[in-house]
């Protein structure tokens, strides 16, 4: 959001704020994360810190650690109880994201146990890592629309994918311009081929924001505007083990062009491509 915040600086002091006994009566942060690390045994903290995480010291923390596409498995130490996790959601920073649940939940009076059990059976969201079969391959629908997130989401699918790592993915128009090319090279730093296209373009023009995420891509690539048809042609290169990454929508079902939402779904062109149109490099501008 630093078309808002302007800075890294301004947004953290902002999420800062939040921790005060005036909004709440715990901090649950990540250990993994430079800026809430710094917030475990800080004076300036009004409220009570727990903390969680993999890579650091942590209250609550994950061990034997085993990420797959379908789940994730480990061990949790939280505040010296001990449980094991099986989670259909996957990626290392969804472990992460189950320790954080189970840290809150843990501070509700919950017992560890009853809270692993909850989570074996949680359904993963809809548009978040959300993995379809493929015939040729399978296909990752995420919501990931930030450097960030692209690249955490990249780097699980990287560990995971058999094969080749293929993403399509665009940016919203009307919003923070400068992390277009840096999203372009986080893709193409973790992807094998890279399908630039339409996400929300608002009241931008497409073709102007695709060319500003290209300004960040150093690897192979191709640009189509239209999403469906990027998908398609996505759809068409993958071969068996390769994975195929549709990043910035997940479960929206709309596209905002030009003041409009018009009626649209990663997931829907996906499971309605049995017969794909074939597509050539050069249809670069279809």
């Amino acid at each position: 959001h630093l078309d808002f915040f302007g800075d890294m600086e301004s947004y953290a002091k902002t999420k800062l704020s939040f921790l005060s006994k005036q909004h709440c009566k715990c901090a649950i942060v990540c250990s993994d994360d430079k800026t809430a690390r710094s917030l475990v045994d800080n004076d300036s903290v009004g409220v009570p810190v727990l903390s969680y995480g993999i890579e650091n010291p942590s209250d609550c923390f994950a061990v034997y650690v085993d990420c797959s596409l379908q789940g994730s498995n480990f061990y949790v130490n939280c505040m010296d109880d001990i449980a094991l996790v099986r989670s259909k959601l996957a990626g290392r920073f969804n472990v992460q994201n189950l320790l954080a649940a189970i840290v809150a939940c843990q501070q509700q009076n919950f017992p560890l146990g009853k809270i692993a059990q909850s989570l074996a059976s949680a359904t993963p969201p809809e548009g978040r890592f959300q993995i379809l079969p493929y015939n040729k391959g399978q296909v990752v629908i995420d919501y990931a629309h930030t450097p960030d997130g692209l690249e955490q989401l990249l780097k699980s699918v990287k560990k995971l994918s058999m094969g080749r790592v293929i993403t399509v993915f665009g940016c919203g128009g009307n919003r923070d311009k400068t992390k277009r090319s840096k999203m372009g090279e986080v893709a193409s730093k973790y992807s094998n081929f890279v399908v630039l296209t339409s996400d929300n373009p608002r009241d931008e023009k497409p073709q102007d924001i695709i060319d500003d995420i290209q300004k960040g891509v150093a690897g192979s690539f191709v640009a189509i505007e239209n999403r469906k048809k990027a998908i398609e042609y996505g759809l068409s290169i993958i071969k068996k083990g390769d994975t195929l990454v549709i990043a910035g929508k997940g479960a929206e079902n709309y596209q905002e062009i030009a003041g409009q939402k018009l009626p649209f779904k990663d997931k829907d062109v996906v499971l309605n491509c049995s017969s794909l149109s074939k597509h050539k490099v050069g249809d670069e501008n279809d």
